[in-house]
């Protein structure tokens, strides 16, 4: 949140406002800073999938609603942290990395969702390719 600060002191008036009617429009008038931080630690399953799978994982995925994926989540995507690089107000298009740390917007309701997303098999399999994990098969 330091960070951003920072970086958006040097914005004028104008940009500002756009940001804050981006904010209004989404989440509402209290939005929730909220840090997530791609590590093994933090969320095991966008981990394992970076890793393992060797796939890209775009940033508007973690936007989806995990009782209906087809919807998002009210959730701004405000800064990307990667190495020395940062990505200010990131696309959903921007391909997600290990190590990365991610600042969001959100509400309660979508914080809850990304936690699950992040660290639950079913969930992220869900929300990955739109078909529920099963325990047991019948």
């Amino acid at each position: 949140s330091d960070m951003m600060i920072e970086i958006i002191i040097n914005k004028d008036e104008q940009w500002g406002q756009k940001l804050l009617l981006k904010l209004m429009k989404t989440i509402g008038i209290n939005p929730i800073a909220y840090e997530l931080n791609i590590t093994k630690e933090e969320s095991i399953e966008i981990y394992k999938y970076l890793q393992d799978k060797n796939e890209t994982l775009e940033l508007g995925t973690l936007k989806a609603s995990r009782r209906d994926r087809n919807q998002n989540n009210n959730i701004v995507p405000l800064l990307i942290k990667r190495g020395d690089e940062e990505i200010l107000l990131p696309e959903d298009s921007t391909p997600i990395q290990v190590n990365d740390k991610i600042l969001l917007a959100c509400d309660s309701n979508a914080i809850e969702d990304l936690e699950y997303i992040a660290n639950n098999v079913y969930e992220f399999q869900y929300i990955i390719t739109g078909k529920e994990k099963k325990l047991f098969f019948r």
